[in-house]
């Protein structure tokens, strides 16, 4: 019997260490599914981490940027200013030329004045001699002769005088001819600087009406509408800071409706949740198809797990091929849209779709 009880016992000792040996089995086991899960969450917080690092990079760098196109349109504007500044002056010096030609014309006619009234001084008194020649006898011939001498001594004078007059003339009309010719260059130089401001001015006006332009979008989600909202606000966003840098402004109204003017550019939001056509077809239940409209497909997957595909080589029917664009959008809950190839590319071209629809219009 205690053989028996040996044997027993034994046996139990050799179950309860079978037994511990597969639960040390099982501790380690898990133990090492639990290292290789903690590795898997850091390096899904490193990824997560390095998103936003290159999301605050991306807007920053876009904030430079607008810092600098700013900066230069207003160094633009200063020198335009200037340019303006010089003109008006250009303008007062040759406005007080043409004040000092005016003045030295005057002075010319009073010139020429002054030599009719001695022209018509010295006939006066040629007439009066002979009238007093015929006069005079012959016992008044002396004192004849002296008045007679006088006269001529007077005339001579009075010829001098005129001589001197008409070098003066002449040297006026020397002058005159000067100014005149200076005048035509200053006219010339004056029409000049007139073109010069008026291109300025169109220039400026051009500059302001492209910087101050505004470009009119819609965007519209038939499905999911609180998500799509987000992704609307976040697609205005990006599109803002796109259309900043192209000196333009825009404005998006967006609908829960079905929206009702077909000229504007839409942009209609479809989640791809099951079959790609299938959504795509209920998004664009209620919209017009044509080339004023813009599917964008939002895909909720990691940046590894998106289509190679772009939905445009899928959706390849008739149903399709009057509408104006489809790209692809990938976004997370967490992220919402995230920066990748496919985002960059999708953005550009929906910054061209709005463009090209806008302004054919």
């Amino acid at each position: 019997m205690a053989g028996n009880i040996s044997s027993d016992l034994n046996k139990q000792t050799e179950e309860n260490q079978n037994m511990a040996a597969d639960i040390s089995s099982d501790l380690n086991r898990q133990a090492e599914e639990n290292q290789i899960k903690v590795k898997s969450l850091i390096s899904q917080l490193t990824a997560a981490t390095n998103d936003d690092t290159k999301i605050i990079k991306s807007f920053q760098d876009a904030n430079k940027q607008l810092r600098a196109e700013n900066d230069r349109k207003d160094e633009e504007i200063r020198v335009l200013k200037e340019n303006k500044v010089k003109t008006k002056m250009k303008d007062t010096i040759v406005q007080n030329e043409y004040h000092q030609q005016t003045e030295t014309e005057k002075k010319l006619q009073e010139a020429k004045k002054t030599i009719e009234t001695l022209k018509k001084q010295s006939d006066d008194k040629e007439r009066e001699y002979l009238k007093t020649i015929q006069d005079l006898s012959e016992s008044s011939k002396d004192s004849y002769e002296k008045e007679h001498s006088c006269f001529i001594d007077n005339h001579k004078h009075l010829e001098d005088q005129v001589k001197h007059m008409s070098i003066e003339n002449q040297d006026l009309r020397y002058r005159i001819n000067a100014l005149e010719t200076k005048s035509v260059g200053l006219q010339e130089i004056n029409r000049t600087l007139d073109q010069e401001r008026n291109a300025f001015k169109q220039q400026i006006d051009t500059w302001v009406a492209k910087k101050h332009s505004t470009v009119h979008i819609q965007m519209y989600a038939a499905v999911n509408k609180e998500l799509c909202e987000k992704m609307m606000n976040e697609l205005e966003q990006m599109l803002s800071i796109q259309f900043e840098l192209d000196d333009s402004i825009i404005e998006v109204e967006k609908y829960k409706d079905p929206p009702p003017d077909s000229r504007v550019p839409l942009i209609v939001l479809c989640i791809n949740a099951s079959r790609l056509g299938t959504d795509v077809n209920q998004a664009l239940s209620h919209v017009n198809r044509s080339r004023t409209t813009a599917v964008v497909v939002l895909h909720h997957k990691e940046f590894h797990a998106l289509p190679r595909q772009p939905s445009e080589k899928l959706l390849i029917g008739s149903d399709y091929k009057h509408i104006g664009a489809i790209v692809d959008i990938a976004y997370l809950t967490t992220k919402g849209i995230y920066p990748c190839n496919m985002n960059e590319n999708s953005l550009g071209r929906l910054f061209n779709f709005i463009k090209v629809n806008s302004e054919s219009k």
